[in-house]
């Protein structure tokens, strides 16, 4: 997987399932998907072909889209993505 502010991009490989012991297996035989999101400001491209493929995410413009701007508002109590409750603020004590 490689990413940056920009761009995903990760690899798909289903083979890797039918030597495990799952609940279900999902087999994709081919797929071609293309989907603008401008909710979240960005393209997906995702291709595969029996049971291998990629995913490749551009994001153009996530500062201004409507989750960008919520994750902008959030940003100051977010530590490594979990919310945190801001420190109390401490009393001043006059002698």
């Amino acid at each position: 997987m490689f990413e940056n502010n920009k761009i995903i991009l990760s690899f798909l490989n289903e083979w890797s399932q039918l030597c495990g012991t799952y609940n279900w297996y999902t087999f994709t035989f081919a797929r071609i998907e293309f989907e603008n999101e401008p909710y979240t400001g960005g393209w997906d491209f995702e291709f595969i072909l029996l049971g291998l493929g990629f995913r490749f995410r551009y994001n153009y413009d996530f500062e201004n889209s409507p989750v960008g701007k919520t994750v902008a508002k959030l940003e100051p109590t977010m530590v490594s993505g979990f919310a945190v409750k801001k420190a109390p603020k401490k009393k001043k004590t006059v002698l």
